[in-house]
């Protein structure tokens, strides 16, 4: 029991650390991944869902992995959605970006063709235009420090007092933060209002 409450106090503490950071814990250039993965003559049922939406596609357009709409069922875990990017079974090779933003949102996954004739290094250099493209796409998930470091400068920005919840809401607009809502109904109204 002494040495799980030593693994609470140092989480906990590595938890205030990463919250008061001037910058997001997870960086989208750190945290993404792209990988080039061949195409094969037979497709696995499973990935038939997404072999033909990826089939409408032209070369070098994106799709966003949705499991809703590009598998037949939930994954069952977490290893098995693992295992299905692993090695993907579609008729035509794609590249694919995954970036894991933390938040518990688990692994986002853009995926787009890419010709068989390409060589691994021309499909990198021309899959970094996309991935520049993406990139305002990516959720990033912001620190109370950099919340509340803009509230503290725009707080008395004038003899006008503007109100914390408002500010919050226009902290998160701007610099689209996907950190959750803390208040969600409050939150949910003052967007209407604004």
């Amino acid at each position: 029991m002494n040495s799980y409450a030593s693994y609470l106090d140092e989480k906990n503490a590595d938890q205030q650390k990463r919250q008061k950071l001037n910058h997001p814990p997870r960086q989208v250039g750190d945290h993404a991944w792209l990988e080039v993965k061949p195409g094969c003559e037979a497709v696995n049922p499973k990935y038939s869902l997404l072999d033909q939406a990826m089939w409408n596609l032209q070369l070098h357009q994106y799709l966003c992995f949705n499991e809703e709409q590009h598998y037949a069922g939930p994954f069952i875990s977490s290893s098995d959605k693992y295992h299905f990017f692993e090695r993907p079974s579609l008729s035509f090779s794609i590249c694919m970006l995954s970036y894991c933003p933390g938040g518990s949102l688990g692994k986002i996954v853009y995926l787009w063709k890419v010709p068989d004739y390409m060589t691994t290094s021309e499909i990198i250099k021309s899959s970094l235009f996309i991935y520049e493209r993406l990139k305002p796409r990516l959720p990033e998930f912001h620190t109370r420090k950099m919340r509340s470091d803009f509230i503290s400068r725009y707080s008395n920005l004038s003899h006008t007092c503007i109100p914390k919840h408002i500010l919050c809401s226009i902290y998160t607009d701007l610099t689209l933060d996907f950190t959750a809502m803390q208040n969600p109904a409050i939150d949910t109204r003052v967007q209407q209002a604004i």
